[in-house]
């Protein structure tokens, strides 16, 4: 199970590399399939920054590229 042992899952927008989303693939619709207690969406890197700073926590970030036809 991922985000087992982390206090918060933070997503910002999905953006595409020049192909098309045809399966409207969106962090909202992430965010209602994460299995998590608390899931945030926040619009630019800096509102990370800002939460990170406000709450003095190490962040541990981790990004992928993902096709869409493999969700």
């Amino acid at each position: 199970m991922l985000f087992v042992d982390v206090d918060k899952v933070i997503l910002l927008p999905i953006y595409a590399a020049g192909e098309k989303n045809e399966f409207n693939v969106s962090s909202e619709i992430l965010k209602e399939h994460i299995n998590h207690s608390n899931v945030e969406l926040m619009n630019e890197w800096k509102d990370v920054k800002r939460y990170v700073t406000r709450v003095k926590r190490t962040l541990h970030i981790f990004l992928w590229e993902l096709e869409i036809y493999q969700l």
